[in-house]
This record gives C-alpha cells, structure tokens and sequence, in this order.
C-alpha cells in the first residue's frame, strides 16, 4: 500500500466524488477507480458507497481514513527531519472572522521580507471548520472562537487531533452601527433596547439573544464579512454583533461601536497548532507574533 494511494483516498473524500478527485490528483478516472477498487480488495472492506449525491465513507472506510490520515502527517514529520525542506514558505492558517485577527495577521504577512518567497492560505471559518481543516492536514495554524463554557470540550477535540490548545484572550461581543442609528448617541445600552432594529447576523455563530430572550424581528444572515459590512451600510438603523473593532476599521466603514451592559456572554480566542514537524519559519513566526501582540506567554 503507497502513502500516494492513501493521498488519492482521501482526495476522494474530500469531493465527494471519483471523477472530480481523479480531475484534481491528474490522473483519468477509469485509473483512480482502478486504485480504488485494488485497496478494497486489498483490505477486504469497501471504503466508500455510492449515493445519489456521490460516494461517502463506509462506516470501516471513515476509520480507514482516519488512519492514512494520521500515517501521512508521520510520514511528513520523518521528512521534516532531513535537510530538505519542501514547504519553507508555507502559511496555512483558519481563524474566525474577526476584524481584529484579520487586521493582525495582515501586518504579519506585510512584515515578511519582500524578496523572500510565500505561499499563504488564509481561510475564515467556524471553530469545527477549523478544527477539521487540522485534522486532515489543509491547515496547520488556527485561531478558533467559542463560548467560555465550552472551553473543555473544544480543548479536548484539539487533543483528540494531537494539537496543542493556547488560549489567546477573553471578550465579549459589542455592537456596531452606522452613525446615524438612533442609537449611536446613547452611552449605556441593553438587549431590550435594539430588538425593533434590524440585525445583521453571522450565518454560522450563535445567537446572543439565544441566551437572552431578546431576539430581533427583523434579521439578515451572511457568512461573507463584506456583505455583512455592505448590509450594514445599506440597510437603515442595522446593527451588528463584532468583537472589538480599531477606530481604523470604524472610520473606514463610517460606523460606531458600543458595548452592551446586560449582555453577559463571554468569548474566548485560542490558538491551536501542530506543535512537531510540520511547522514553517514562517508559520512558527506568526505564533510568536500573534503572542506578542496579546501579551500571551508561550506554554512550556
């Protein structure tokens, strides 16, 4: 069995198709199909079934995958340790959509030297997104966002993935509007007193006014951070629920940021990573910096 083999099972379940996963690797269809069928037969198990909406994972093919998963990332980490270093200028990294981290993560990517080669990958997504990205190797550096409550159970899921969990910083979310709201000018606000406004909301977070009880009449989702900025703009007396926002970005946007008293619910950012082989300078650089930036200590 070729660790090239196990590369083509898990394109495979990554689209969800043979014909779009043999389009991707180069390589003709009837071929890949050919491979696919030889490891079955090798293993004795069919790895994926077909359904109407392509191939999935067999309930054996998923642990299957899980495996060539984990024996690929070995795989990469004996490599690492010899003097050729494919992926020097590597920079693969998720994080939520947060002004503030994007803001901080484009001084990093400005600092770099010039004459010096990257290949960045920079994904917005929720924390189980990120969490998968890890997991199967198409990131190696995420900055995730959660609830305080939950922060056993998403340190745990990093465990589980052999990934080292660094908690970055506690906040809670505040609003931002236009300045012409109606309620710009008001210094102390509560949840009861934006529920007739209308809300632009986060397509994939949770809701504050689950929490609460205040939940807005009127609410528009978008998972795009321009269209929800847009939106914000367009749609009169609109608000939105962000963590902190640079005076910058403010007056940028035209808009005007306040905290909330009664709104109770705590975030949390943590940093999570693979801390062995599979790291670059440049991916080991952005750690510290993002450290530096938050006053956070590395962990031993």
């Amino acid at each position: 069995m070729q660790t090239t083999h196990l590369q083509y099972m898990i394109e495979i379940e990554r689209t969800r198709s043979i014909t779009q996963a043999a389009e991707n690797l180069f390589l003709s269809q009837p071929n890949l199909s050919r491979i696919l069928h030889d490891m079955e037969t090798q293993l004795g198990f069919s790895i994926f079934e077909r359904t109407s909406k392509g191939v999935r994972p067999t309930e054996r093919g998923t642990v299957f995958l899980q495996h060539a998963k984990t024996i690929l990332r070995e795989t990469d980490a004996i490599e690492s340790l010899g003097p050729r270093r494919l992926a020097a200028n590597r920079f693969r990294i998720c994080m939520p959509r947060s002004a503030s981290i994007l803001d901080m993560t484009a001084e990093y990517l400005s600092m770099l030297p010039q004459d010096q080669s990257l290949d960045a990958l920079v994904r917005e997504c929720h924390v189980r997104r990120a969490l998968e990205l890890m997991g199967s190797g198409d990131a190696d550096i995420a900055i995730i966002r959660f609830r305080a409550q939950y922060q056993d159970y998403f340190s745990g899921q990093a465990a589980e993935r052999h990934l080292k969990f660094e908690l970055l910083n506690r906040y809670r979310y505040q609003l931002v509007m236009r300045r012409e709201h109606p309620l710009a000018e008001r210094a102390n606000l509560r949840l009861e007193d934006i529920v007739s406004y209308t809300e632009i909301v986060h397509g994939d977070t949770f809701r504050l006014h689950e929490a609460s009880g205040c939940k807005p009449w009127r609410q528009v989702y978008s998972v795009d951070r321009m269209a929800q900025l847009s939106l914000l703009k367009a749609i009169p007396n609109a608000y939105m629920w962000t963590t902190s926002m640079t005076p910058e970005e403010l007056e940028r946007w035209g808009l005007v940021q306040r905290r909330v008293e009664n709104n109770a619910i705590v975030y949390q950012n943590a940093l999570v990573y693979d801390s062995g082989y599979n790291l670059s300078a440049i991916e080991k650089g952005y750690i510290e910096f993002v450290r530096q930036c938050l006053g956070v200590s590395a962990e031993p």
